[in-house]
């Protein structure tokens, strides 16, 4: 019996999104990512988008990249995520008054933008070659600190970039399944 993309990932993604208690106790972490917002049209709440990749991965040239397409940096590098009482994942950047606005532009050199405080997050990114990805992956969720978003696999790329501020200015990501039949 064939099952779709859509059910493998639901299925895969069931038992590596099985969060550990002490997880979905913890209210607060810091990592290492970098996370931008765009301006929600809706309740006015920052949509974040959270990128991460392994270093030397181009988590600040893609940061860069989305700014370029109208997001704000919310932090570059270190980003702390907590958990609301709205019951949603909070991305800041950490209490370092010093860093706060700076983004590291490779070979350019550090640039201070006016950054945005908090955002709710939208989007997990996680930066990986365009040779190890699908070319049209079924949608996956991650669970972080007692919260359920959306995860995808992106290439460091503008034209991913562009999509990644499609879908976080509240574009949809179609199941490939069910969108070419």
């Amino acid at each position: 019996m064939s099952t779709s993309r859509a059910e493998r990932a639901a299925a895969g993604g069931a038992a590596a999104a099985a969060p550990a208690q002490e997880e979905e106790d913890e209210r607060e972490r810091i990592i290492h990512a970098s996370c931008v917002a765009f301006q929600s049209r809706e309740d006015g709440v920052c949509a974040g988008v959270l990128i991460r990749g392994p270093a030397g991965a181009g988590k600040s040239s893609f940061a860069l990249m989305l700014m370029g397409f109208g997001a704000a940096l919310v932090a570059d590098d270190c980003v702390r995520l907590s958990r609301g009482g709205d019951g949603r994942l909070w991305a800041t950047a950490p209490d370092e008054p010093a860093l706060s606005g700076l983004i590291e532009a490779r070979g350019v050199g550090v640039i201070r933008v006016a950054p945005t405080t908090a955002a709710a997050l939208a989007w997990v990114v996680d930066l990986a070659s365009a040779a190890s990805l699908e070319r049209l992956p079924a949608l996956r969720c991650e669970r972080m600190l007692g919260a359920t978003l959306p995860r995808l696999s992106a290439p460091p790329s503008a034209a991913a970039a562009a999509a990644v501020a499609c879908l976080a200015r509240g574009g949809t990501l179609l199941d490939p399944d069910a969108a070419l039949r």
